[in-house]
């Protein structure tokens, strides 16, 4: 038979307490882990929204940009009106450039601003420039600054509008507020 010699030490367990996390420890830290969460995620969504918000605004501010430098540069330009109301005006362009007659036109029930460009009854150029148009409004005033409604009258031309486009649930809107022009190239007489 043999023997050990030597000092032996029993081997401890570990006492059950010291094995793991208990449920009020586990509770504790899966709620602070979820406010984190939130949080975080809010954050992302708020961010998200804002992005897009700011994305949308700079295009309704580029379309209307790009909408009153056309506008402006066929109003200097006419040498005529043929029709104006507050939805619609029609110049005619001078001879020396094609003579065509350019016709902007407000759709109230499609909440769009149009330009058709025309050579006689042949449509040369034809395009949307605004959506979403939530207000429009053109207005016309004689050579002294006054308002007016005769069609002889008018030498320069106000336009009013506002457009709106709703992302993830805000509501951007863009306003071009009495952008006006003077018809150059037209003779009015007082």
């Amino acid at each position: 038979m043999t023997t050990i010699t030597g000092s032996f030490k029993p081997v401890r367990r570990h006492d059950k307490r010291c094995d793991g996390f208990t449920l009020v420890e586990l509770l504790v830290s899966m709620s602070l882990a979820a406010m984190i969460m939130v949080s975080v995620l809010s954050s992302f969504i708020f961010f998200g929204k804002s992005s897009s918000s700011v994305g949308t605004y700079s295009d309704m501010s580029r379309e209307s940009r790009r909408t009153l430098e056309l506008l402006a540069q066929d109003i200097r330009m006419a040498e005529d009106v043929i029709v104006t109301g507050a939805y619609e005006l029609i110049l005619q362009e001078p001879a020396s450039i094609g003579g065509n007659r350019v016709w902007y036109e407000f759709d109230i029930d499609d909440l769009t601003f149009t330009r058709t460009e025309m050579n006689g009854l042949t449509v040369v150029d034809q395009r949307t420039l605004l959506n979403n148009v939530e207000l429009f409004n053109f207005a016309y005033y004689n050579i002294r600054g006054e308002k007016t409604t005769k069609l002889i009258e008018a030498k320069s031309v106000r336009i009013d509008a506002e457009m709106a486009r709703y992302v993830t649930g805000l509501r951007n809107t863009d306003y071009i507020i009495s952008a006006r022009f003077m018809m150059r190239n037209r003779d009015v007489s007082e």
